[in-house]
């Protein structure tokens, strides 16, 4: 029995040994698993921070980008404003339009104008996330931009002179590009002296006399009376009320005349004629066919080349006078076959006023009251840093260049004054080829020029502006080209005189928003600032 006892003792000990094992086990398990599930939670948590981080990060980046791509949306549709901003809920942005006129210089705030000579702009911008405020980026992007061009400068003759007093002068006209056409749109006008050049000359409101040494190489037209004489020459076509070629004068091509034509001496017609009346003395010719709706008087010894139609003749030789054929038409002939030549539109004159506007791509500079010499010219222009520059003059007393005075020319240039006085051996100088315009504004729109109190526009002989500027000289007063000067341009003026030995190349420069051809608006002068061109660069930028 006892040792039975001590059997089953040893069996409780070894059972009692084996739970304090198992107890062991289950706690150490318990602790592995609570390590683990902490390590877990805290990895899990530490992933959710950084996710939270990283979206911020994003959000603010991606604001910041979408504030240029507002910004670019407004200048390119041509409603820039200095800062685009988002207001709304969520991720925001804040940008800011820059803008330089050279690709090295400073940048300025706010958006290029018309005027401003912006080449380059550039667009700030700073996005923030929606979940931290605290948390930002910033981007910029720059890209080119091209000034605008004003626009509209359309045409016109290479001399309009509203009034033909003061008219003429014995100068030369040079067709540099297209015809050298010459326009007087009211009162008789008499080419005088050595005036050579013209291609067309229109007097619209007169009589025209050719006279002394003038030679015209185009047309002419004349709502009045056509006196080709001295033995001087029309090498086109004539159209007038009457025409009279006496002496040795000549006109090259055809004649048309709604009134009377006389071809007196030796004086001729070398194209088809078309008159009312046709009278032919001493030995004149008309050297082409004729057709005369009344009557044609002819002298022994004159001559119509080919074929003549008249109502009446009375020929001093049948046999000899029309070497063509001869018809009579009783009753008088119809329309004549010979078609008259159109004849130029002379446009109204048109009152140009000072509107900054007009000049898209320029900068105005305003003079000061006083004197506007070479000196205070030349500094207007070095302000433009190489810019188009309207130079407002109009407070001067006179724009003076004299003596041996120089102003350098950067880019195109306006000059806006009521007086001038250029002489001397001063000049205009240039290194690229440029326009340039001289005008004294006409302020009353009545289409008449309106010449201002004390205005005038003198310009010497041995004053130089140089071929590769052209020229527009504009003024509702009297320009006078002296006698030497040698300028390549257009005049449009009340009065205009080109004189002695004074040339005008004839380049078209034009106005801006007026067609010259017509006297009309031409939808010119108002384009927009300018335009935006490639990105050059985008890049991030550190967050203050």
């Amino acid at each position: 029995m006892r040792a039975l006892n001590r059997i089953l003792t040893a069996a409780r000990r070894r059972v009692a040994d084996d739970r304090g094992s198992a107890m062991a086990s289950v706690i150490g398990l318990l602790a592995v698993t609570m390590v683990i599930t902490t390590v877990v939670v805290a990895a899990t948590v530490q992933s959710y921070l950084y996710t939270a981080d990283a979206r911020a990060s994003v959000q603010s980046q991606a604001a910041a980008d979408a504030g240029i791509d507002a910004a670019y949306a407004k200048v390119k549709a041509g409603t820039c404003s200095l800062n685009t901003g988002d207001g709304g809920v969520g991720p925001a942005f804040a940008s800011t339009v820059w803008y330089r006129t050279t690709t090295t210089g400073a940048w300025i705030p706010g958006c290029p104008t018309a005027s401003s000579g912006a080449v380059q702009i550039k667009i700030e911008s700073t996005g923030t996330s929606a979940n931290d405020a605290d948390e930002r980026a910033k981007a910029e992007a720059v890209y080119n931009w091209t000034p605008p061009t004003a626009t509209g400068f359309t045409g016109g003759p290479a001399v309009y002179a509203y009034d033909a007093a003061g008219f003429g002068g014995s100068g030369r006209l040079v067709s540099a590009t297209g015809n050298a056409d010459v326009m007087v749109k009211t009162g008789d006008v008499s080419c005088t002296g050595a005036s050579t050049g013209a291609d067309d000359l229109v007097v619209d409101g007169g009589k025209l006399t050719v006279s002394g040494s003038c030679n015209i190489s185009g047309n002419v037209w004349a709502s009045k009376a056509l006196v080709v004489e001295g033995g001087t020459s029309v090498g086109g076509n004539a159209v007038a009320a009457s025409i009279t070629v006496p002496g040795s004068s000549s006109i090259g091509g055809g004649a048309w005349a709604t009134g009377d034509m006389r071809l007196e001496g030796s004086g001729s017609v070398g194209g088809d004629v078309t008159a009312n009346n046709l009278t032919l003395t001493g030995s004149a010719r008309a050297k082409s066919n004729a057709w005369v709706y009344n009557a044609t008087t002819m002298a022994w010894s004159t001559n119509i080349a080919k074929n003549l139609t008249t109502k009446t003749a009375a020929l001093d030789n049948p046999s000899g006078n029309v070497s063509g054929t001869r018809k009579i038409e009783s009753k008088g002939p119809g329309p004549s076959p010979y078609q008259t030549p159109k004849k130029p539109t002379v446009p109204d004159w048109v009152d140009y006023d000072y509107k900054l506007a007009d000049w898209v791509g320029f900068t105005e500079y305003k003079m000061p009251a006083g004197s506007c010499g070479p000196a205070q010219l030349n500094a207007a222009i070095a302000s433009m840093a190489g810019r188009k520059v309207v130079i407002d003059a109009r407070l001067c007393t006179s724009v003076s260049i004299g003596g041996a005075d120089t102003v350098a020319l950067a880019a195109d240039t306006v000059i806006i004054a009521n007086k001038y006085d250029l002489g001397g051996s001063g000049r205009f100088s240039s290194s690229a080829d440029i326009k340039l315009w001289l005008i004294t504004p006409d302020t009353v729109a009545d289409k008449v020029p309106t010449c201002p109190s004390g205005a005038s526009f003198a310009i010497g002989g041995a004053f130089v502006i140089p071929s590769r500027v052209s020229t527009m000289f504009y003024s509702p007063c009297l320009i006078s080209l002296a006698s030497g000067l040698n300028v390549t341009g257009q005049i449009f003026a009340g009065k205009a005189s080109i004189n002695g030995a004074a040339t005008l190349h004839y380049v078209p420069v034009g106005l801006p928003g007026v067609d010259l051809d017509t006297g009309s608006p031409s939808g010119g002068g108002s384009t927009p600032a300018g335009t935006v061109g490639d990105q050059q660069y985008y890049r991030e930028v550190a967050a203050g």
